[in-house]
């Protein structure tokens, strides 16, 4: 059974009000990335690509269910009201799945995939899947950051700076452990932001691997004491001397009645109201070139509620984002 499967169009219907292309559905084009048959696009073009995969989440003694991510995120965006001016492109170019367990073999196929999106000139929005996503996106990204001024930004209440497993597997916890190894071993800077970081859920050590690798992070409780000003002034002090921004969008940041279903749901996680000015401070620095949003499990969710705030920050990224070309 192969790890990618093309992109079912199926998904991509709704509500149709008779008024041309206002909803996502309507402007969604499909194209499979088999072999190197891919049509080069607009620059201007964002490439959806799921990852289901919750193997990661498994091994971190997480509850699965991050696998059927991709699928309800994607419906749950169908019906979306769209501007007029979007801006964008959006192409949907399938899954890569993880098979028999094997983490490792699927991250690998998604970081080709990846890399196929950027050579094409698609700027990747990668749909998870547990957080390992994430070492399979840089694992795409890696060879076009090298000699780049380049940083990650990611919404997480956890670091997810683990130790490898044992025989040096991943899992959801260590993605920016293996990234900082490769890092590295690539002699290139490791430059990490970590907002919405739980003290609850994090270990001393973690907090020590942190400041060890020159991590820098925002603390929830700082968000929830009102500290926006300084928070912002983190992120600008952050990406002001970067010219590429990899963003994670971790769904259990946020509040656990908001986002409900994800594989470790947080009772003191963030607001939506106090995330979006963050939000859109990144967005407008016209440095992303690269995004994934993780971590929704659809068998916990309430009323679908995590995949149409999921869904709801994809368009976002789509519409509200001026994309770095890392080409």
């Amino acid at each position: 059974m192969s790890l990618y499967q093309d992109c079912k169009p199926i998904i991509w219907q709704g509500r149709d009000d008779g008024l041309g292309a206002q909803r996502v559905h309507q402007l969604v084009k499909v194209q499979n990335l088999r072999g190197s048959n891919v049509s080069p696009v607009s620059s201007k073009t964002v490439g959806l690509l799921g990852f289901a995969c919750d193997e990661g989440v498994s091994r971190n003694l997480g509850r699965r269910g991050a696998a059927l991510g991709p699928e309800a995120l994607r419906r749950a965006m169908a019906s979306l009201c769209v501007d007029e001016n979007i801006g964008h492109n959006i192409f949907d170019y399938g899954t890569v799945s993880c098979i028999d367990e094997n983490l490792e073999s699927s991250q690998a196929a998604l970081g080709e995939k990846v890399a196929c999106l950027v050579r094409n000139k698609a700027h990747p929005l990668i749909i998870g899947g547990g957080h390992e996503t994430a070492w399979g996106h840089f694992l795409g990204l890696l060879p076009f950051l090298k000699d780049k001024r380049w940083g990650i930004i990611n919404f997480d209440a956890h670091f997810d700076l683990r130790p490898l497993l044992q025989e040096k597997l991943g899992s959801s916890g260590t993605p920016f452990k293996q990234i900082a190894e490769s890092c590295d071993a690539n002699k290139m800077p490791f430059n990490y932001l970590c907002v919405s970081v739980q003290r609850y859920v994090n270990t001393s050590s973690l907090f020590q691997t942190a400041e060890e690798l020159g991590v820098k992070y925002i603390l929830a409780d700082d968000i929830h004491l009102g500290k926006q000003d300084e928070c912002l002034e983190k992120i600008r002090s952050f990406y002001r001397n970067l010219d590429f921004l990899y963003l994670s969008l971790c769904l259990d940041s946020f509040s656990a009645d908001l986002c409900p279903g994800v594989s470790a749901p947080q009772a003191r996680g963030i607001t939506y109201p106090q995330f979006i000015p963050l939000f859109r401070e990144i967005l407008a620095s016209n440095k992303v070139c690269s995004a994934d949003i993780v971590e929704l499990a659809p068998p916990y969710d309430l009323d679908h509620r995590t995949a149409k705030f999921a869904a709801s920050l994809a368009l976002d990224i789509i519409q509200e984002t001026k994309f770095a070309s890392l080409i």
